[in-house]
This record gives structure tokens, sequence and C-alpha cells, in this order.
């Protein structure tokens, strides 16, 4: 239950968390068009940051576009901004929407799948798939009267080669899906900050 905070409350706990606080990145680096779907925070506490990101569908289309192409435009800014943030302490976390073909789905029906393998190829490290040998699917597809479809793992968590020696774990809870709170399951990563001490950090649903 949350309580609403008098003005003396608010000052007081602004005053107290002073260095404490988490904060964004500036501008989101995302195309102009999907801002919403990027968050950048900093955990200057913890020594580390985290994006979270709702990748797009492969629709809708862009202005006088062909489908997939906003997905594509929002994909290569994840990529640049990949690049720049390679050697900071930072994560990628949330609804990828893409996945690698015949692992992180049965088929073949990701688009956008080999953008997906470049943020591999350059560096950062796909957490859940470094923890764990099996295979989990966050999202089922639906079929005509609402039956269950195909499953696929579209929640990710990516970590930068100086931050994944600090992650200690990465699973999904399947709990909240299957209660029908969330139609995709929770990705939790468990991080050491610099005291030694697990800080927990449950993924976008």
């Amino acid at each position: 239950m949350w309580k609403r905070r008098t003005r003396s409350e608010a000052k007081t706990a602004s005053r107290s968390s002073r260095g404490r606080r988490s904060c964004g990145r500036g501008p989101s680096p995302a195309p102009p068009e999907n801002v919403v779907r990027w968050l950048d925070i900093d955990l200057p506490e913890h020594g580390f940051g985290f994006g979270v990101l709702h990748i797009l569908c492969s629709v809708p289309k862009l202005k006088d576009g062909v489908p997939g192409e906003a997905k594509t435009r929002f994909w290569n800014a994840i990529l640049q901004a990949a690049e720049a943030r390679l050697h900071e302490p930072f994560l990628f976390v949330g609804d990828f929407n893409t996945g690698a073909h015949q692992l992180d789905e049965t088929g073949k029906t990701f688009v956008c799948a080999e953008h997906f393998g470049k943020l591999s190829a350059c560096g950062w490290t796909d957490v859940w798939r470094h923890h764990n040998n099996d295979t989990e699917w966050t999202w089922y597809s639906k079929l005509k009267g609402g039956a269950r479809g195909n499953g696929f793992r579209l929640d990710h968590c990516f970590a930068t080669p100086t931050l994944l020696l600090r992650v200690t774990s990465c699973r999904y809870s399947h709990v909240e899906r299957e209660a029908g709170i969330s139609d995709h399951s929770i990705a939790i990563v468990e991080v050491k900050n610099r005291q030694a001490k697990v800080l927990r950090m449950p993924g976008r649903d």
C-alpha cells in the first residue's frame, strides 16, 4: 500500500538520499518515434547502470515504410549504444521481442534476429544463457479460441564484461504470467554491489 508523503516528509527523504539516488542519463538514445520504449537509469551507489528496453514487434511500420523498419531502427540505436557503453558496468534488460532462431523459439520467425546476435558479437553477454543451459519460454502466442500456442524467450538481460563479473544469477519467475498478472515472465538478475552485497533487480515484465 502506498502512502502519500507530506511536503516535510518529502524534503527529509530528499536530504537523506543525496548521493544515493538513481538518475537518468539524459535524452533517450531511441529513435524519436519510440523514445518511450527506452529508459536509462544510473545507480551511483551500486556502481552500475541499466537500460530498460521494450523493443517493438515487426509492426507497426513507419509511415511510408516497410514492416520491420521501425524495429530495425530501434535495434540499430541499441547496437550503437552497446558499442559506446561496452567498457562501462551496464545492463540492458527488458522485452526484446527478439531472440535467436531455433533457440529462443522453435522456428525462425524473429525479425532482427541478426541484430540480436550482433549484441553478443560486440562483447555483451546474454546473462540468462550464461547461467542456464536449459530452455525456458517467457511468452506464449495464442491460438484461435484462446488456446496456448508456441513458446518464445523474449525477455532478456545483457551485461557488459565489467558488470558480468558481478552478476551472481539470472532466472525467470513464471508465477506472475501463469496467474495472469502479465503475459510475460519476469527476469530477475542478482548483481553484487561494490560492498559485496547482492542487489536483486527484476527485469521488465
